[in-house]
């Protein structure tokens, strides 16, 4: 089932107009069935054959009501839905009224999925129905009450985080050059009574270097927008964590809304958290500012004259896989670097363990989707 078919039978199946249809014990029976579904859906279990058999329950009480008008109807249903919330460290899982606030909570994801294609909720208002750090207390130790999790009826209920977007962009953009360049070696041998200077301009493998040059390009500016979203997310889990700043320059960036990512490491990072490391830092900075100027190059291409009295088209032309291996591990090495030096509760990439990264130097292939045992 898609999920606008979803979303368009759950809007009908939680509107007021069809629960009005019920009274008494059906009606509570029917809510009971209803969050049921839900709880299944944060569970990641909305394929299941449970949870087929969770909307058959459902429609069957709208068509059936008298059917469950006895007290073991409901004490049945009552009591699977408190076993859920009680295994789903829900709060006040033997109270009714916290069927009511999960039924209101589920219409509003239904209609921000009819609208924005998912929900995203900050944490701090699903733990008005639910303990999340307790919940999440195995895979996402550091949940804070700031973060936002998406809602997915589909997918179920994930933790979202802007930085594991742009590492996981980035390693899936390096696994496809991977591939691409192993294609153009295999291409380059392929015909071995043909000169490699007219295999390497056959239609075929200029084709696949035009294709590497432009993932060149695109992991060059990819490995800097997951150094900027790092440190973006850093400063707003500092800024939203309530920290009470221990330097003036800390302070006053704090009080801002947004800033440069540079600006991050340079009055905050570095003052509050790593003052003795100051020097090797400015110094790794230093060389992330260089890069950064050069993805700028490629995000905006002009022909304008440098400083030295170049092209600044050079660099989309010259640069090449041994100048791009090296700003890859050197970005994500400088991030990792400030991330191992935090205070634990500041600390971000709890996923990374989980992953298994690419080398860039021996061309080798990264997986996001976990570590195979």
């Amino acid at each position: 089932m898609k999920i606008s078919e979803i979303t368009s039978k759950l809007d009908k199946m939680l509107s007021g107009k069809t629960i009005q249809k019920l009274s008494g014990k059906p009606k509570k029976c029917y809510k009971y069935s209803m969050t049921a579904i839900f709880l299944n859906i944060c569970a990641n279990e909305q394929m299941s054959d449970g949870q087929t058999l969770n909307f058959g329950i459902a429609e069957h009480i709208l068509q059936n009501p008298e059917e469950y008008k006895s007290d073991n109807s409901l004490e049945y249903f009552k009591y699977m839905v408190e076993n859920s919330f009680n295994n789903a460290f829900y709060h006040n899982p033997k109270e009714y009224k916290t069927v009511d606030k999960v039924i209101n909570l589920f219409r509003e994801i239904v209609l921000s999925t009819k609208k924005h294609g998912t929900c995203l909720l900050e944490v701090r208002k699903l733990e008005d129905i639910f303990d999340v750090k307790r919940f999440y207390q195995k895979t996402h130790p550091n949940i804070q009450p700031h973060h936002w999790i998406e809602i997915n009826l589909v997918r179920g209920m994930i933790p979202t985080f802007p930085d594991f977007f742009t590492y996981s962009d980035l390693v899936n953009t390096w696994n496809i050059y991977v591939e691409k360049r192993e294609a153009f070696k295999l291409g380059m041998f392929s015909e071995p009574n043909v000169s490699k200077l007219e295999i390497q301009y056959s239609t075929d493998n200029k084709k696949l270097k035009y294709e590497m040059d432009a993932l060149v390009r695109t992991l060059w500016i990819g490995s800097i927008t997951f150094a900027e979203s790092y440190l973006y997310y850093l400063f707003y889990n500092i800024k939203q964590s309530g920290y009470t700043p221990k330097t003036e320059s800390a302070k006053t960036i704090l009080q801002q809304d947004r800033v440069e990512d540079e600006v991050v490491i340079k009055r905050i990072v570095i003052p509050e958290f790593m003052p003795e490391k100051r020097k090797h830092l400015n110094t790794k900075l230093k060389e992330y500012s260089k890069f950064n100027k050069v993805r700028n190059k490629f995000i905006h291409p002009s022909a304008f004259h440098n400083e030295q009295e170049m092209s600044d088209l050079l660099p989309l032309i010259t640069t090449s896989y041994n100048d791009l291996a090296t700003v890859l591990e050197s970005n994500i090495n400088f991030i990792k670097e400030i991330e191992d030096n935090l205070p634990e509760k500041f600390k971000i990439l709890f996923w990374w363990d989980n992953v298994k990264h690419p080398d860039f130097k021996g061309l080798k292939k990264g997986n996001m989707i976990g570590v195979q045992e």
